[in-house]
């Protein structure tokens, strides 16, 4: 399993009510810390738009690093 992505097109959306309540930022924390308990990953990637600023902010307060944007979204990264 040399070369292994988890691609997620689709993004979740929370009812306004349930904005602010860190939901989004403690399930991708969880992702990333699934990917990182295996070994074989050293990085993980992630897009937003970049008008999307919520999406912004949890990718930011989880240490990931903007790489670029392309095509009107933001790439990040996260290294192990």
């Amino acid at each position: 399993m040399k070369n292994f992505q988890v691609i997620n097109r689709k993004s979740p959306e929370f009812i306004p009510e349930m904005h602010n309540k860190g939901i989004a930022t403690e399930a991708v924390n969880a992702i990333i810390e699934w990917a990182f308990s295996s070994s074989k990953v050293k990085k993980v990637v992630a897009e937003c738009l970049e008008d999307n600023m919520p999406s912004t902010r949890v990718l930011e307060k989880l240490g990931m690093t903007r790489i670029g944007t392309e095509n009107g979204m933001i790439n990040w990264e996260l290294i192990k």
